[in-house]
């Protein structure tokens, strides 16, 4: 008996061995069929089904995003919960799995798939790839059998969106925004929803500070809440981004009394000696830090300079009450002055427990700062002539002096108008490759975000691949062609995982990323598709509208638009 028992050991560990022999032989290492590429994926030509009902096993709930983001990512899956390891997902905690923040491994057998995740994000980050892979079929899923290792470049990755007086998006597109920044392994999100024209959600201290447009459109709180419940699932944080002391427009129309007391007008800076100022702001901060739960809120403090005309500067030294300020507070400078307005801004966030992000332009970097070094700098360009300090000012002496930075580099970062970052720029640009420093710095870089500023048409065909683009290069650090492969994954994550896996729409449009001038929709002279192939690219989008609904559904009704245009104007 005993030697039959050894028997069976031994056939036991000779099958265990052949099969692992087995898997190993028939995996190849391949390129990334994803985006972001991931670091490593070694493939079979074997599959795991997903059927409509899915169990999962969680041995610890911080795996909980892995879950939530991959109901919204594959929303026709029926997910339950086992307490058994026999599931068809067996989520797997391991801190020394990896060095690396966010790392996760992933494991598709034919039996069912491991997931080997460090943190919170990289259950996250494992969720996204799984959808990524998802192949439709009939009414389940097909996963291929591979083992995928992981991790970000950059641990801040993020895009700013906006949504104020300036412009408008519906909670639903920014939902929308927010499944495409998950799918891409976005972390952040900068919600700038108040500026000069006005603020996008309404503030019970101040009703009287407009919103959007002629109606004065606003969330309502219960939208705001809704929307980070949302994006909690998705595994990102909303940083709320306002404006302060500059870009105070809105404030000073609703609250003429924190303007400054001189002759000179002013129309865009809060007066700094009216201890009113630091009330109102304060208010501001406390009910945006009750409504975004996060780490951080960006203040803005950019472009107090605004312009050659007087009302768009500080009027700060012809104020008697800032004159008083100044002597008490002994300040000799319009800088001065600035800087003592920032540390008390400061001083209200931390009151209200989060971490101040602020904008780089209006410090005088070319000399050490009394700031406090906790302050994460958002550095996106030196101010130009008249506009702030420019003469030894630099992203490297940010560094010098023990700032943690965000990279938003202008223009590689900025995606409004076609003179802006450009395909080409985008490809080689990283948070660490421009502007130039010191790599013994690069520790200090936390990650980059790019911009969307204000409200262009352009935005519906253009964001999109902005997001995504952005995205890639905040993953991954090392440089790739944006070729027919890149084009194929990019329209796969944009416009949904049924999306038949050979199609590029990009094609069709000459370039991954479309015109940003508001005329025209395509890039005629790249596009080499005779009519017919623009015809049958247009019914590839047809049932992608009709297949995926969701998120992708929006983008393919655009991307139609796009084709007809091209038809109509080649």
């Amino acid at each position: 008996m005993k030697r039959i028992a050894i028997l069976l050991i031994v056939a036991v560990m000779i099958i265990g061995g052949c099969t692992k022999k087995e898997e190993k032989t028939n995996m190849k290492k391949i390129d990334s069929t994803i985006l972001p590429r991931v670091k490593e994926q070694y493939m079979s030509d074997k599959y795991f089904t997903l059927g409509k009902k899915v169990t999962y096993y969680l041995d610890k709930n911080m795996a909980d995003v892995g879950i939530s983001s991959l109901e919204i990512f594959l929303p026709e899956l029926e997910l339950t919960r086992v307490d058994t390891s026999n599931a068809d997902i067996y989520f797997k905690y391991d801190a020394s799995v990896s060095d690396k923040e966010e790392y996760y491994e992933l494991h598709v057998g034919e039996k069912g798939i491991q997931i080997v995740y460090k943190d919170y994000l990289g259950a996250r980050n494992a969720s996204s790839t799984i959808a990524l892979l998802a192949e439709k079929d009939k009414d389940s899923y097909k996963v291929p059998v591979c083992t995928i290792k992981d991790y970000p470049d950059s641990m801040y990755r993020s895009g700013l969106l906006e949504s104020s007086g300036r412009a408008w998006k519906d909670i639903d597109e920014i939902k929308e925004d927010l499944v495409r920044m998950a799918l891409a392994k976005m972390n952040y999100m900068n919600f700038h929803f108040f500026d000069y024209m006005g603020s996008s959600i309404r503030y019970d201290s101040y009703p009287m500070i407009k919103g959007f447009g002629k109606d004065n459109r606003q969330y309502t709180k219960d939208e705001i809440r809704d929307l980070v419940a949302f994006a909690k699932k998705l595994g990102i944080e909303i940083v709320p981004g306002i404006e302060m002391p500059a870009h105070a427009q809105a404030i000073l129309e609703a609250m003429p009394g924190l303007r400054c007391n001189g002759d000179i007008p002013n129309i865009w800076v809060l007066c700094a000696g009216n201890e009113m100022t630091y009330t109102v702001l304060d208010n501001i901060i406390k009910e945006t830090a009750e409504l975004f739960p996060g780490k951080y809120i960006h203040i803005g403090a950019d472009e107090l300079d605004f312009g050659d005309d007087t009302s768009w500067q500080p009027a700060w030294m012809g104020c008697s009450r800032c004159a008083s300020l100044r002597q008490k507070e002994d300040l000799d400078s319009e800088r001065d002055i600035f800087y003592y307005m920032i540390e008390r801004i400061y001083a209200s966030v931390k009151s209200h427990g989060k971490q101040m992000i602020m904008f780089n332009d209006q410090i005088d970097i070319s000399v050490p700062v009394d700031l406090p070094r906790d302050i994460i700098i958002h550095f996106w360009r030196i101010a130009i002539p008249g506009r702030g300090p420019v003469e030894g000012c630099s992203l490297e002496r940010f560094l010098e002096e023990g700032f943690t930075v965000i990279n938003s580099y202008y223009p590689e970062t900025y995606v409004d108008f076609e003179y802006y970052a450009k395909e080409e720029t985008i490809r080689l640009w990283t948070p660490l490759s421009s502007p130039e420093f010191d790599k013994k710095y690069a520790s200090q870089i936390m990650g980059g975000e790019f911009c969307a500023w204000e409200e262009h048409p352009h935005f519906r065909y253009t964001l999109p691949s902005s997001i995504t683009l952005y995205a890639d290069r905040l993953w991954n650090h090392t440089v790739c062609d944006y070729d027919n492969d890149y084009g194929k994954m990019m329209t796969r994550l944009i416009l949904g995982i049924n999306t038949p896996k050979n199609f590029n729409v990009f094609k069709y449009l000459g370039s991954v990323l479309p015109p940003r001038d508001d005329v025209n929709k395509a890039y005629l002279d790249k596009i080499k598709a005779d009519d017919e192939e623009l015809v049958k690219a247009r019914d590839n989008l047809l049932r992608s509208l009709k297949d995926n609904g969701g998120y992708g559904s929006n983008a393919a009704a655009v991307y139609m638009e796009c084709i007809d245009w091209v038809l109509e104007n080649r």
